[in-house]
């Protein structure tokens, strides 16, 4: 199976083509959790929804491990944390961002950094959230009213 494209980047195609192969049983799991971490380790993917999909591919032969957390298995009777069912509802789910996100770029990445700075909200609290959301702004990443929509109804407690 093909590893990267000429310049080494993970693209879309490639990550859709194993998900498809392992929604349709021609991949194993660990074969597409090995081809997914290979690809992230390289550090040359440069879009979040192609990073996105291959979390999803690195982490579909996890089960639960012992106190350290989660491993990886090669067994493909294992418990697995993603049912085989749900792999390939969450291949239409990945493919339905990437059509919402082609159709304006510009909202997507706005929405998505609005939800992880609600979500930092929710981990570190209201202030750490308002400052990080300030680094946002400084990089060009939200607008301070993207930050105060973010944080508007956070607990403040």
């Amino acid at each position: 199976m093909e590893q990267s494209n000429e310049v080494g980047r993970p693209t879309r195609a490639q990550v859709r083509a194993r998900w498809r192969d392992l929604a349709a049983g021609r991949c194993a799991r660990w074969e597409a959790a090995t081809w997914a971490e290979c690809q992230l380790d390289d550090g040359l993917a440069d879009e979040e929804l192609v990073i996105q999909g291959l979390l999803f591919l690195q982490s579909i032969d996890l089960v639960p491990g012992d106190s350290d957390g989660p491993v990886h298995s090669g067994d493909p009777k294992a418990p697995f944390f993603v049912a085989t069912a749900d792999i390939d509802p969450a291949l239409g789910a990945w493919e339905t961002e990437l059509r919402r996100y082609d159709a304006d770029p510009d909202a997507w990445m706005r929405g998505y950094f609005r939800r992880m700075l609600s979500g930092y909200a929710a981990t570190h609290g209201v202030e750490a959230a308002r400052t990080f959301g300030g680094k946002l702004v400084a990089s060009g990443d939200l607008a301070a009213e993207d930050v105060t929509a973010a944080l508007d109804g956070q607990p403040t407690g």
